[in-house]
């Protein structure tokens, strides 16, 4: 009797558990991005805080929103969740001082992201493959069927590279801001915000636009449709979501 409660409680409690987690990082993801709007506000209102201050300050809170959905996407990438977030955040966290500073240094972040982007994807064990998703992910925390929540599950865990990416974005652009800007610290970021996602976007359009060409060239090759298409559709899906998750930073 008490292994049978034992392990009914396991069972609901795998569910809770996880759920829990969604619930807490979607709580943390709102706190940050109300923390960054006070930020800019006080930031707008109050000319006499120090350069040093005003950055460390938004790369805090661009990082609050990076950590807050770290969680979830650790979650959902199963046993290898562990090391593919210390390789995310590594990565997240130093590449932005590797590039250096100069006007080479927003499309050395763009290309250094785009590649990230790619890594991560392929560390999570993932392959562009319409066979190669991981469907039981989806069921994380849930036992039953619900098309919006498992295809969202599914979209996090499948672009959680894009997802770290954008995350981060801000925190990178804010530390490619000179050290004395002559506009101030508030516009220099917003510049640098902008030229880092359109650099970001750039590469994204890139990679689609050889996939198109690819696609196009061989359309009537044998395996088109075990390769070409694949790879076509994984291209545009996860350009859609940057674009999207890329105006939800800047405008955050």
């Amino acid at each position: 009797t008490g292994w049978r409660a034992v392990d009914a409680f396991s069972a609901r409690a795998d569910g809770a558990l996880a759920r829990c987690a969604y619930a807490a990082s979607l709580l943390a993801a709102t706190t940050a991005f109300a923390a960054r709007r006070r930020g800019r506000r006080r930031r707008s209102g109050d000319e006499k805080d120090s350069h040093t201050h005003k950055k460390s300050e938004t790369v805090a809170t661009a990082r609050a929103a990076l950590w807050s959905a770290m969680p979830v996407l650790v979650m959902l990438a199963g046993e290898r969740g562990a090391l593919w977030g210390a390789l995310a955040a590594t990565q997240a966290s130093f590449l932005p001082r590797a590039v250096g500073s100069g006007d080479d240094a927003f499309l050395t972040l763009a290309w250094g992201w785009y590649v990230m982007t790619s890594q991560l994807f392929f560390a999570g064990g993932h392959r562009r493959a319409f066979d190669g998703l991981h469907f039981a992910c989806a069921f994380t925390g849930f036992t039953e069927f619900n098309f919006f929540v498992m295809g969202t599950l599914l979209a996090v865990n499948t672009w959680s590279g894009n997802v770290v990416a954008c995350a981060s974005l801000p925190a990178a652009a804010a530390e490619l801001v000179p050290a004395k800007p002559a506009a101030g610290f508030p516009r220099a970021f917003q510049a640098a915000l902008a030229r880092a996602s359109l650099g970001y976007g750039l590469m994204q359009n890139v990679g689609l636009l050889v996939s198109t060409a690819f696609v196009a060239l061989e359309r009537r090759h044998l395996m088109v449709w075990a390769i070409f298409a694949p790879k076509f559709a994984f291209e545009a899906c996860g350009l859609v979501l940057v674009e999207c998750m890329l105006l939800r930073a800047t405008r955050g």
